[in-house]
This record gives C-alpha cells, structure tokens and sequence, in this order.
C-alpha cells in the first residue's frame, strides 16, 4: 500500500544532559533496535573519557569540532559519462 502523504519530519529534541543538538544526533545514531539509554550510556561514557583525558577542555566542544572535522567540507555528485558513472 502507498502513503496517503508524506510522513512529517519530527524536530531532533536536545538531550537531557548537555542540552546540545549534536550529541543528541549522535546517540540517534549509535541507537539500534530503539534501545536509546544504551546508546546514551555509549556517547556519554565517550564524553566522560574526552574529559578525563583533556581535563581544561569543554568536552562537548572538542567532541563537535570532532564531528565537523571528519564531516565533509563539499558535496561529490557521481556524473555519468558513457555506460559507467
């Protein structure tokens, strides 16, 4: 059966913890199977050990240069030339 609309997009709630949209992303992302707490566990314990190892450092701010180091900086689109793209 088709959708009778188009399903609305849901706004990303910050998390509890450090109020910052990054980090609730994050655990969306490591959630499997809609265990969320365990994915919380996984982020905020990678956190706690980001701060035990730069203690003068904000953790949540080394963890979002993190993400937008490793993020890319432009968009690659495949073009199509012949059969192959």
């Amino acid at each position: 059966m088709a959708r009778r609309r188009r399903a609305e997009k849901r706004e990303l709630i910050p998390d509890p913890r450090y109020n910052n949209d990054m980090v609730a992303y994050m655990i969306n992302c490591v959630m499997e199977r809609g265990k969320k707490s365990v994915a919380a566990k996984i982020v905020y314990g990678a956190i706690e050990d980001i701060q035990g190892q730069l203690k003068d450092e904000d953790p949540v701010h080394v963890f979002t240069t993190a993400i937008e180091n490793v993020s890319p900086r432009l968009e690659v689109k495949s073009r199509r030339g012949g059969g192959a793209s």
